[in-house]
């Protein structure tokens, strides 16, 4: 329900002044950031009033910005006092709730895109060393100490001086959240992440399929396979690349968004793929990622729910993933292919196969997400702050 119109309990709703904390605001970026953007915009559209807080901030605003530092001679200290300063930022500016993606002293909702900070710490290790587990000697080490420690003292509770409330953007961070902190009380809701279904829709494959056919110059024929990844070792790309070795072609594999975008050509090459077939690129339109694929592959170590799988169901793209993804239920009932994990490179080669050959319809594929829209999404994280 809107400003000014009856609530649940008959009363009317009466604007809120919204003090979103986080590091740097740039949408851009896509994630959390893109995340709070969505809601910014949509609390202004219902009457309310946002104030942005954090150290950093690029690209239009949807309210005035707030800069705040965290100074300290070691990272540490600066994250704390970092949290710290962003919270009495808000409160200086009169908000009546806190929304933080990051961990800060006493939010009213933390919503946490990234799911358990040790969760994440495992995930990267497991990458980056074969699946290996991480040592627990090594598990909360330097800033990450930090890390651990400030979710612990949010999920407290707001008694102890944590978080009033947690959203989880999957049930995989719930339970995550349940196996990192099992004594933890806070009240925790789900609100599984959404799309935009206007701007991600089976309606414009033909003309995204045309338009990055003609981008990368391809034959129009020509199957794609694509990997969104601003991290592809944490999204399994190094595994993925060994696999495609048994996908029979031809085909070209898309790799979009990396970091280091030529050295992850290089990689391509080193791990056998021919250039012809191998496209990285730093910077692909969303859209035109999502639709204009035969397939998309995220063969993920760990993603709490990944915005580039969303996008692509949206679109009716197939989808191969792995169980570590918080969308694996969601793939699997869109008809793709889920697979334990991105070291069972045969299981990843067969899926991949298997989807080119037999893709589900994109009918099909966009039924899956079909109630997931960004107007629903948005509503129910308001219904949580309007409770806060």
């Amino acid at each position: 329900p809107g400003v000014g119109s009856p609530g649940a309990d008959g009363g009317i709703l009466m604007p809120m002044k919204v003090g979103l904390l986080i590091d740097h605001w740039d949408p851009r970026r896509g994630g959390a950031e893109a995340c709070m953007d969505l809601l910014a915009r949509h609390l202004v559209r219902a009457g309310h009033e946002v104030c942005i807080v954090g150290a950093s901030a690029q690209g239009e605003l949807p309210g005035p910005f707030q800069c705040v530092r965290g100074m300290g001679l070691s990272r540490g200290v600066r994250e704390r006092r970092l949290g710290r300063n962003m919270t009495a930022a808000a409160r200086g500016l009169g908000c009546d709730v806190t929304v933080a993606v990051r961990h800060v002293e006493q939010p009213s909702v933390l919503w946490l895109h990234g799911g358990a900070h040790l969760a994440t710490l495992e995930g990267r290790w497991r990458a980056a060393h074969g699946g290996r587990a991480l040592p627990a000697a090594l598990a909360v080490r330097g800033r990450h100490r930090t890390f651990v420690d400030l979710e612990r003292r949010a999920l407290a509770g707001a008694e102890r001086g944590g978080a009033g409330r947690v959203i989880c953007p999957s049930p995989l961070v719930a339970a995550e959240l349940k196996r990192c902190h099992p004594k933890a009380a806070i009240p925790r809701v789900v609100i599984e992440n959404g799309v935009d279904l206007e701007r991600f829709h089976p309606g414009l494959r033909a003309d995204a399929r045309a338009q990055l056919h003609s981008q990368l110059g391809l034959p129009t024929d020509l199957p794609l396979i694509v990997t969104g990844a601003r991290n592809p070792l944490l999204k399994g790309v190094p595994h993925l690349l060994r696999a495609l070795h048994q996908v029979p072609g031809p085909w070209c594999f898309v790799l979009a968004g990396p970091k280091r975008a030529r050295a992850w050509a290089r990689r391509a090459r080193r791990a056998g793929l021919k250039d012809e077939g191998v496209r990285v690129l730093a910077d692909l339109a969303p859209e035109i990622l999502a639709a204009g694929a035969d397939l998309c592959v995220q063969p993920t170590w760990r993603d709490p729910c990944p915005l580039v799988t969303l996008e692509a169901l949206a679109a009716g793209t197939p989808v191969v993933t792995t169980a570590l993804s918080g969308l694996a239920t969601c793939v699997e009932q869109a008809g793709g292919v889920v697979i334990p994990d991105p070291s069972c490179e045969d299981a990843l080669a067969a899926a991949v196969t298997r989807s080119l050959a037999e893709p589900p319809s994109p009918e099909r594929v966009r039924a899956a997400v079909a109630g997931r829209g960004v107007g629903p999404w948005m509503e129910a994280v308001e219904a949580v702050l309007l409770e806060s």
